[in-house]
C-alpha cells in the first residue's frame, strides 16, 4: 500500500529568473530630523512691545513717524 500523500502542503516556488539577476536592495539609511524652520524673526511679544515704543507715545495717542 503506498504511503498517502498530502495535497494540502504548497509546493516550494522558484524565484522568477528577473529576480536572481538583480542586485540585493541595499538598506535605506535613517534620514536625521528635519531642523524645525523659524520663519518669523521676532515673536509677538518683541513686535507688541517695539509697536508700542515706536508708534503710541506716553499718552497712549498715534505720533507721526515722518
Amino acid at each position: 500500500m503506498p504511503a498517502k500523500i498530502s495535497r494540502n502542503v504548497p509546493k516550494p516556488r522558484r524565484k522568477p529568473a528577473s529576480a536572481l539577476s538583480r542586485a540585493p536592495k541595499k538598506a535605506k539609511k535613517a534620514k536625521p530630523p528635519k531642523k524645525k524652520v523659524r520663519t518669523d524673526p521676532f515673536t509677538s511679544k518683541q513686535v507688541s512691545s517695539f509697536y508700542f515704543k515706536a508708534v503710541l507715545d506716553d499718552d497712549g495717542e498715534k505720533r507721526h513717524l515722518l
